[in-house]
């Protein structure tokens, strides 16, 4: 019988209890992954929803609804009409209306809505473009209304000749003007427009100004230091020129540099450019105290006397 030496023996032993460590060891590690496994599952199901829910504003609000039209009203979309140009989508994140361009006529324009925005510096590049400006011409003649924000240089808005034939006009671009906000402008006269101001001295945005007006403008907002008009509107053919010449409310909106007082401005002038020969009367309550008659139609559409 062959005897084998004993450090042969020794040797044996020990890579065998070093194997067995091994196992024991991967066997560890086996054990530690599923436990991560099982405990990450067990906690995925406490994690909180993936986003959150949807806002509850954003729909037709009940003051939208009409019974007598048994319809929704969409507030969300103004008939305004703007040019897609200059600061369009500033324009629209702040109007929220259609864009059109060119080439397109006057009379379906005029089918499509009574108001026409030209965005700040939407007449950049178009000096020379006579057929917006013949368009444009028609559009207001026909009885349209356009409001023009302010552009880059005042001839921007001098090169559309919206003028009768015996008038003058000339405006300041930003480009040729200082900017201004903090009671930056101020009206004198009761106007539909600035029915909601509290103060005559109005903070907003300004930078430019018409410098030369026609006599028959109507002034709604000057610049608190030239005294220059910033907002005025007179009438072109059957329609309106509504002259924003020193507002950059659409690029002001998007950049958050729109107050509050001029939010409202911007509300009350669409409003108005809606309809501008609708007489409105115009009551200062602080220097009278006027009696006001309303006619309201009631009718009783139930079986039960009222």
């Amino acid at each position: 019988m062959e005897t084998k030496p004993l450090i042969t023996v020794i040797a044996r032993a020990a890579k065998k209890k070093e194997n067995n460590m091994k196992i024991k060891i991967l066997f560890f590690i086996i054990i530690t992954m599923l436990s991560i496994v099982i405990h990450s599952q067990s906690e995925e199901s406490n994690c909180p929803p993936p986003r959150n829910p949807s806002s509850p504003g954003g729909d037709n609000a009940d003051e939208n609804f009409s019974f007598s039209e048994s319809i929704f009203k969409n507030s969300s979309i103004t008939n305004t009409l703007i040019l897609l140009s200059g600061f369009y989508k500033e324009a629209d994140s702040l109007l929220n209306g259609t864009f059109f361009n060119m080439p397109e006529t006057a009379e379906n324009l005029l089918k499509s809505s009574p108001v026409l925005v030209i965005p700040g510096g939407g007449l950049f590049g178009k000096k020379n473009d006579t057929t917006l400006k013949i368009v444009v011409q028609e559009y207001i003649s026909n009885g349209g209304n356009i409001i023009i924000f302010c552009q880059q240089y005042g001839e921007h808005i001098d090169n559309l000749e919206l003028l009768t034939a015996d008038e003058t006009q000339k405006n300041i671009g930003w480009r040729e003007a200082q900017s201004c906000t903090i009671n930056s402008t101020f009206f004198d006269q009761l106007h539909p427009i600035t029915s909601s101001q509290t103060s005559h001295a109005i903070s907003m945005a300004v930078d430019g100004y018409t410098d030369t007006w026609p006599s028959t403008a109507t002034v709604v907002l000057r610049h608190r230091l030239s005294g220059r008009p910033i907002l005025l509107y007179y009438p072109y053919g059957e329609g309106m020129v509504f002259l924003a010449s020193g507002m950059y409310s659409d690029w002001a909106n998007a950049h958050s540099q729109m107050t509050t007082a001029e939010r409202k401005i911007l509300r009350d002038l669409l409003t108005f450019a809606q309809a501008p020969q609708l007489p409105i009367q115009m009551i200062n309550y602080s220097t009278s105290n006027p009696v006001i008659h309303l006619e309201a139609k009631l009718s009783n559409n139930t079986e039960t006397t009222a």
